[in-house]
């Protein structure tokens, strides 16, 4: 009997410990499925700043981080995929574009208040983390892996005050300045797939080391990076988002939310629609507009088909193949058609070609499929768009290939989403692996909401207008004689909000978010608009997204003698340029 019970006991015992086992390396774990790379110790000691820093991220989670152990903190804080960095700093020279030209200084310093208005990092996060000192000074490595060892200073974004839609610019998935730390979400391979002629220099070959894919369609494909509870495939109706630049002019809908976990700022999704990328939510809207014949009808007036493939198709010729929206003309005093996609596509000129084997896909035309696809004939009842076959447009939205999944980063596609998400009723898009101009992939949100009646018949008369210059080439922006793009912006707080990231549904730990004043001069909505909420760590961006698209990059970002920048002033105030 006393056997027995021994035998029982020991038993026990060995569970006991295997499950103790699991429950301590799960406590540990991040998403990806590895294990914190510190000691305890060092989680014990960075604890306090830990909390100081996600506490101003996130007000409302103060007292769920409290009760969090050291090791609890840690994981939720390597958890996320955004960080605040006020200690980001820059001083490198490299050569412009392709080498063109001589090296320049870039240079940035540390953001004033830095450790006092704006909490410092505990430690740099662990992971795969994007790094422009390695892009531009080490062969254009895109993302290093991190084990928390470097100084936070170490990582900038983007080449100080610059957006990334040329590649000197940085490898950052975002249009958003210099001065946060962005962690690569998607797979981290880049395997060797084939071999090129070099865009630039004929007769030379290159090995194309491409970015993996993450396979499969939306629902099927696993983020490499997933936290928090799979949001990003819509789990639960709030998303944090980040948003730093200028408005989307002249495509439709004029926000675009970057899905990112760490911001600390929340907005309600409403009726969303989920899709991979552009493409792919082209083609879902237009099928589920098909199901009745007034959508049908629709289809046709607008894109001249009410077959989903076609529309695509018609989207990747220049100029697009539509019928075209309203606009305001602003010389005349009139409403007039224009057709948006004159430069529609081509693939951007994501990536350098350089010695490590990275190569561009520049020029590559949308309807040259036969470059890219191959896997059917062409399609005769598609000539206006060179036989451009079904399965080369489903490799494009299911991201098949590196190559065809750039297609669906062209800005051919933001119109057509707008505008079939609009009739449809949709209150946003959320695109899951959305390809982007710098040659990698982001969490966008397309935001509808707010737009006049009119849009839902492709009427954008109200707020886009068109101008012309010397030549009579038209030109697409806001309208700001009528007051429409202030009173737009006005409105859209009421859907953001701060909250307990541990707690994000309990509407009763939520706390409505106030927009920082907006840059205005003369009566007009300034170039950048941020996505900041006073009393959080977001305000630190309040005046901190001034980018290539105001003033040329060589304006502002190269330092004269002595440190000096844009205006010879010293370069450590706020990301703008310094007038003197």
């Amino acid at each position: 009997m006393c056997k027995k019970l021994l035998i029982v006991l020991v038993f026990l015992l060995v569970v006991a410990t295997i499950v103790i086992i699991v429950i301590c390396s799960r406590c540990k774990e991040l998403p990806d499925g590895t294990e914190l790379v510190k000691p305890p110790s060092f989680y014990e000691e960075k604890r306090t700043a830990t909390l100081v820093y996600l506490t101003a991220v996130y007000p409302q989670g103060k007292e769920s981080f409290e009760k969090m152990d050291s090791t609890e903190l840690a994981i939720f804080y390597n958890s996320l995929w955004y960080y605040y960095n006020c200690e980001a700093s820059f001083n490198e020279e490299f050569g412009e574009y392709n080498s063109l030209g001589p090296a320049v200084k870039h240079c940035w310093q540390t953001l004033p208040g830095c450790g006092t208005q704006w909490p410092k990092l505990p430690y740099t996060p662990q992971g795969y983390l994007y790094s422009i000192k390695d892009w531009v000074m080490n062969m254009w490595t895109p993302w290093i892996y991190s084990k928390s060892d470097k100084d936070p200073s170490y990582f900038t974004s983007s080449t100080p005050a610059v957006t990334m839609w040329t590649w000197y610019n940085g490898p950052s998935p975002m249009f958003m300045p210099q001065r946060c730390i962005v962690r690569m979400v998607y797979d981290p391979e880049r395997p060797k797939l084939h071999t090129r002629e070099d865009a630039y220099t004929p007769g030379v070959f290159h090995s194309i080391n491409q970015p993996s894919l993450t396979p499969g369609g939306v629902g099927d494909f696993s983020s490499y990076w997933n936290y928090p509870n799979n949001w990003w495939l819509g789990n639960h109706r709030y998303l944090e988002v980040t948003y730093s630049d200028i408005l989307n002019i002249g495509s439709g809908a004029m926000i675009w939310w970057n899905g990112m976990p760490g911001s600390g700022v929340f907005v309600d999704l409403g009726k969303s629609k989920k899709a991979r990328n552009k493409v792919d939510g082209v083609l879902q809207l237009a099928r589920e507009m098909s199901q009745t014949s007034q959508g049908r009808n629709k289809l046709k007036e607008w894109y001249l088909s009410d077959d989903p493939y076609d529309i695509v198709a018609g989207l990747m010729v220049s100029p697009c193949r539509e019928t075209p929206p309203q606009v305001w003309d602003s010389i005349n005093n009139k409403k007039i058609q224009l057709n948006f996609c004159l430069g529609a596509g081509y693939t951007f000129d994501g990536i350098p070609t350089a010695a490590d084997g990275w190569s561009s896909v520049t020029s590559v035309e949308g309807t040259d499929w036969y470059s890219w696809c191959g896997k059917e004939k062409t399609d005769p009842n598609r000539p206006w768009a060179f036989g451009l076959p079904n399965t080369c447009i489903d490799d494009i939205a299911e991201g098949r290939s590196y190559a065809a999944d750039r297609f669906s980063s062209t800005g051919q596609s933001d119109e057509a989403l707008s505008a079939m998400g609009w009739w449809l009723g949709y209150d946003t898009i959320q695109l899951l692996q959305s390809a982007n101009g710098n040659g990698f992939w982001q969490v966008e949100v397309l935001e509808l909401r707010n737009f006049p009646p009119e849009v839902k018949q492709r009427d954008y008369s109200k707020f886009l207008q068109v101008q012309y210059d010397s030549k009579g080439t038209p030109t697409i922006t806001w309208r700001f004689d009528n007051g429409w793009i202030k009173k737009y912006m006005d409105s859209i707080s009421q859907y953001v909000s701060i909250r307990d990231p541990t707690d994000v549904v309990n509407e009763n730990k939520a706390k409505k978010c106030v927009f920082p004043v907006l840059w205005e001069e003369q009566g007009k909505l300034g170039w950048t608009w941020n996505c900041a909420c006073k009393g959080t760590m977001s305000e630190m961006f309040t005046k901190l997204s001034m980018n290539g698209a105001t003033f040329p990059p060589t304006t502002f970002n190269q330092c004269y003698p002595g440190g000096l920048g844009f205006g010879k002033q010293p370069m450590n105030g706020p990301d703008s340029p310094p007038f003197g």
